[in-house]
């Protein structure tokens, strides 16, 4: 069952709007569904699937488009989702009739790249509407999300994207997240280069502002959300819905991440990548930050190393971050 987090602001207070909202619900907020296509990535979690899929549909309002992507490397696991997701689809609907009319077009579709990033990608391949949402296997919606967060937009047209407050839930207890993890609104790329400050199931974007972007890039077997914020923090803003309204959740399941020793090394790479693509968009000051922030992820890579006894692995990483920040600083400081 869906936990009670939805209304709730992140310090704990009730948002007595949201509480209200079905009897205050405004016009653009009472359509039957919003223009979104979201795009659900799944690897060998089918009970976790089940829940993700309720969270949409039962949501107060609906997406327009449920794309399920199959992405588990093992056929026996991959077989188990797409059971799931098909008993899910087909649930609600007493017969055939019924879910042909259902607003809601839900699409089952496979993609042979491991990895979250090449799924959600394709996922966005055969999305139809105009806004894109993610939800990841292991997260939930709250029943308001969609409703909100559309709202929230609609009456904010200058934003591309926007993202919500978030629960943490580990083994079913709630944890409490650090003041410096937890959502930000307006265009935080240099708080962004130290740590991940947007939860992919937790946005709304513009379709047409992901497809400028590249999409996910498949080189980041993980950390392809860190990089990908990257790029479109250098652009644009983001707006926050305070509610906690997404509720991202952790456990004894597989996770992607936790096949990699390091993710600051990925992360050193994302910010390496965007000096490389879009050093003109950084200001000085940016860019200072950026560089601080991978001294000190390669501080932790070399405490790391020396205490396998492996000091010397880090050294060409640590004269390719020199090399690239004294090219991008000289560019954006010629004559000096």
């Amino acid at each position: 069952m869906l936990p009670e987090f939805s209304g709730r602001s992140p310090d704990g207070s009730t948002d007595a709007a949201l509480t209200n909202a079905n009897a205050n619900a405004n016009a653009d907020a009472d359509a039957e569904c919003a223009p979104v296509s979201v795009v659900i990535p799944v690897a060998g979690r089918p009970q976790l699937l089940s829940e993700a899929i309720r969270s949409v549909s039962g949501g107060s309002l609906k997406p327009r488009e449920l794309i399920v992507v199959l992405n588990a490397a093992d056929s026996v696991e991959r077989e188990a989702d797409r059971a799931a997701a098909e008993r899910c689809f087909q649930s609600g609907s007493e017969d055939a009739a019924a879910a042909a009319e259902s607003p809601l077009r839900c699409r089952l579709v496979e993609c042979e790249s491991v990895g979250p990033g090449p799924a959600r990608n394709a996922g966005v391949a055969l999305a139809s509407q105009p806004w894109l949402a993610f939800l990841d296997s292991d997260d939930l919606w709250a029943p308001e999300k969609l409703r909100r967060q559309w709202r929230y937009l609609q009456q904010r047209p200058h934003l591309r994207a926007a993202h919500t407050a978030e629960v943490w839930i580990k083994d079913g207890r709630e944890l409490t997240q650090p003041a410096q993890l937890r959502p930000h609104t307006g265009r935080f790329l240099r708080a962004s280069f130290r740590h991940c400050l947007i939860s992919c199931s937790s946005l709304l974007m513009r379709r047409d502002v992901f497809l400028e972007l590249g999409g996910f890039d498949p080189d980041f077997r993980v950390c392809e959300d860190f990089e990908l914020w990257l790029r479109y923090l250098i652009r644009y803003p983001i707006g926050l819905v305070r509610e906690v309204l997404t509720i991202k959740r952790a456990g004894d399941w597989p996770q992607e991440s936790r096949r990699f020793h390091s993710l600051d090394a990925l992360r050193i790479r994302a910010i390496l990548k965007l000096l490389r693509t879009d050093a003109e968009r950084l200001t000085i000051d940016e860019l200072s930050h950026a560089r601080d922030a991978c001294e000190t992820k390669l501080k932790i890579l070399s405490q790391g190393a020396r205490r396998r006894d492996r000091a010397g692995e880090v050294e060409p990483l640590i004269q390719e971050v020199e090399g690239e920040f004294r090219s991008a600083f000289r560019k954006a400081r010629p004559g000096l």
